[in-house]
């Protein structure tokens, strides 16, 4: 389907179909991407072509990056990989250290089909060209390093005047190199879809800015506070509650420059790593995990004498503890 026309036309021409006919064209897939008649296309100023906007996630990372990754472990296949440089690219990219900003390890090519669409990402843009040189076909090394460029291109915070022609060249060699090294039968949709992106690009901007990644980041967060299968709103609200419960207290304790606290505060939170972080004027701490009481006699009894010299009542079941943070001084 290539332009609103063709839903209207094939709408009417669906209409008039037998019943029976209708069920073959759904079984053989023959109803070019069409299920049944939308009532869209009595909209007129709707165009359900340029309505909707391509997503980069699912199209590009988790749709071509992927099947590009699953050629590049496949043996003796297209890519003119054998055993043996397999395993040197295994080597190779298992030595990639991820910036900083990531919060996962390097996985196994193996486990491919389990990785996130940042890590499809990151491999395709930075790491591919890199693990594959030497170590597969020219032609397919090629491809390759075209689809990490145009990856590149069509996330970068800022397009200038001179990338949309770059971007559509490079697309187009693309597809039509893609079909030459693998065959018209390989042709799949998503590889089609490359054809769009400067379309997409020109309507909405840098892919990355409409893309998926941004809500399914949210859904991320919302589903890791949820704790069991019963009443999921309640888990939310509770383990949020907690969390800004225990920021108040530990920036309190950390503000009023205790080192006795501090220390204790290092011990018993040693593990690095957080999604939330609390600074203040004796330091910064991140917090991450579920909160827990505070089950060391001593470290309480440190917490409770300062809670008395704020003349303020510091139980253990109002006092939450966080066991996975770091706390730098």
């Amino acid at each position: 389907m290539k332009t609103h026309q063709h839903f209207v036309d094939f709408a009417e021409e669906w209409e008039k179909m037998p019943v029976k006919e209708k069920r073959f064209l759904l079984a053989e897939r023959m109803t070019k991407g069409f299920r049944r008649p939308s009532i869209l296309r009595f909209w007129v100023k709707f165009d359900m072509v340029l309505a909707f906007l391509l997503d980069i996630m699912h199209q590009f990372d988790e749709g071509v990056v992927r099947w590009i990754i699953a050629q590049i472990i496949t043996v003796d296949g297209n890519s003119g990989i054998t055993k043996a440089q397999l395993n040197a690219i295994e080597r190779l990219w298992m030595s990639v250290a991820l910036p900083g900003h990531q919060n996962r390890s390097v996985r196994s090519l193996d486990d491919y089909k389990s990785w996130k669409a940042h890590e499809l990402k990151f491999f395709i843009q930075h790491a591919a060209p890199f693990v594959l040189k030497g170590n597969c076909s020219e032609g397919f090394y090629f491809l390759v390093c075209l689809l990490s460029r145009i990856g590149w291109l069509v996330t970068q915070d800022e397009i200038d005047r001179e990338s949309p022609k770059e971007i559509e060249s490079r697309c187009t060699r693309y597809v039509k190199t893609f079909q030459d090294y693998f065959g018209i039968e390989q042709m799949k949709y998503s590889i089609h879809l490359m054809l769009h992106l400067l379309l997409v690009i020109k309507l909405f901007g840098p892919l990355h800015l409409s893309s998926c990644y941004r809500p399914e980041n949210q859904i991320g967060r919302v589903t890791r506070k949820i704790c069991g299968t019963y009443n999921n709103t309640k888990n939310i609200m509770d383990s949020f509650l907690k969390l800004q419960e225990c920021t108040a207290r530990m920036e309190d304790m950390l503000c009023f420059g205790n080192s006795k606290i501090v220390t204790t505060d290092e011990r018993l939170m040693g593990v690095p790593a957080s999604p939330y972080v609390i600074k203040g004027a004796a330091g910064t701490c991140r917090l991450s995990g579920q909160s827990n009481v505070i089950e060391d006699g001593e470290a309480y009894a440190k917490v409770r004498r300062e809670g008395r010299r704020r003349k303020e009542c510091w139980s253990r079941d109002r006092v939450h503890c966080f066991r996975r943070a770091a706390v730098e001084v």
